[in-house]
């Protein structure tokens, strides 16, 4: 089921892997394939890693205890035909998009203070910040829960800046004046994002 997986980023215990996966199925069963792939894409990870360990998966965040008895969290992500896992040491999230997240729903959906930053730009680089944007917000929503409706309404203006355009693997260390009062004073999380393989992440470092 799994085309090409790899590992496309690792920093110190914290690595992240992404697959395509066999397109040859119904509508009806989409869903249930892409389930299974992330699932088979996070067992060839932990081969890859020799991480043992049986996935907890009955309440949120998912994780795992490896062979030491040291606690991993992992989250999934799949849209169409790309799947992608993150595991980690502490909480993570990923989101990896690939539609293009239109002007149209961009007005619907993102905060005042953040469309007008956006207007300021060229109209071809923000498709690219649209998409960054929403992969952020999807990732809160993993992290602290709420749902994306709510992420999506609250203003994330103050890291626009930070997203470089045409930079397709950058890393952005979030910290309270960032991020406000979603992330703690005294965490070290990381927006890192790498649209060559169309995802976005958080974690801590």
């Amino acid at each position: 089921m799994l085309i090409s997986p790899i590992i496309t980023h690792q920093q110190d215990k914290t690595v992240i892997a992404c697959a395509d996966i066999n397109t040859s199925f119904s509508l009806a069963s989409k869903q249930n394939v892409q389930s299974l792939a992330v699932r088979q894409l996070l067992n060839w990870l932990q081969c890859r890693l020799n991480l043992t360990g049986r996935l907890i998966e009955t309440a949120f965040p998912y994780h795992f205890f490896n062979q030491n008895n040291q606690q991993f969290f992992v989250c999934f992500s799949h849209s169409q035909n790309k799947v992608a896992v993150i595991i980690s040491p502490k909480i993570c999230a990923i989101d990896i998009e690939t539609r293009v997240i239109k002007q149209s729903i961009a007005k619907h959906f993102f905060h005042a203070d953040e469309l007008m930053f956006l207007h300021k730009m060229p109209i071809k680089n923000q498709e690219f910040f649209h998409l960054v944007l929403w992969q952020f917000k999807e990732n809160l929503v993993k992290l602290y829960g709420q749902t994306l409706i709510f992420w999506l309404r609250q203003n994330h203006s103050q890291i626009l800046p930070y997203i470089k355009y045409g930079n397709n693997k950058q890393s952005i260390k979030l910290n309270f004046n960032v991020c406000q009062d979603h992330c703690q004073k005294d965490s070290c999380q990381q927006f890192f994002c790498h649209q060559d393989y169309q995802y976005s992440a958080i974690f801590s470092t």
